[in-house]
């Protein structure tokens, strides 16, 4: 009876593995795909802030804190591809009462990249490869600091 139970023990760890690695690896690329591959058009997208989270000593796990005020409406990042492939990007944040980019906030359209054609992980300008936006899970996000060093940002992007 003992080596009956350790028999289908094995058959179902089996197929747990096997039902949650199929999981993952559908949901990895599902979540990581931006643009189909076989779409060779020119097009852009309009992304707008959906959360605004604050980290902070007291708080690790961060909090979002965008519907606490109205100004996170007026940024948006938008992307434009030609073949395709994406080209260069546009950021508007007038309304910001500060900024998230050290450097400052990129003028007009400039040209950036994914660092990977398959799978991205991050938007690069081509002027100097800084890193402007991450890929993640389906959504762009964009992490920063301002003048406090324990407390940081994360815009995240629909």
């Amino acid at each position: 009876m003992t080596e009956m139970k350790k028999i289908l023990r094995l058959i179902a760890s089996v197929f747990v593995v096997a039902s949650l690695s199929a999981c993952v690896n559908s949901s990895l690329d599902e979540s990581r795909s931006v643009v189909d591959p076989d779409y060779t058009g020119d097009f852009s997208t309009t992304h707008t802030i959906q959360k605004v989270i604050i980290y902070s000593p007291e708080n690790e796990e961060g909090e979002d804190v965008y519907s606490e005020f109205s100004f996170f409406d007026s940024m948006s990042l938008t992307l434009y591809y030609e073949g395709g492939v994406m080209s260069s990007l546009e950021i508007s944040e007038d309304s910001m009462p500060f900024t998230a980019f050290k450097k400052g906030v990129p003028e007009g359209k400039v040209e950036c990249y994914f660092d990977k054609s398959c799978y991205p992980n991050a938007i690069k300008l081509k002027s100097d490869d800084s890193v402007i936006a991450y890929y993640k899970l389906g959504q762009f996000y964009l992490p920063f600091q301002l003048e406090c060093s324990t407390i940081s940002y994360e815009y995240w992007f629909k």
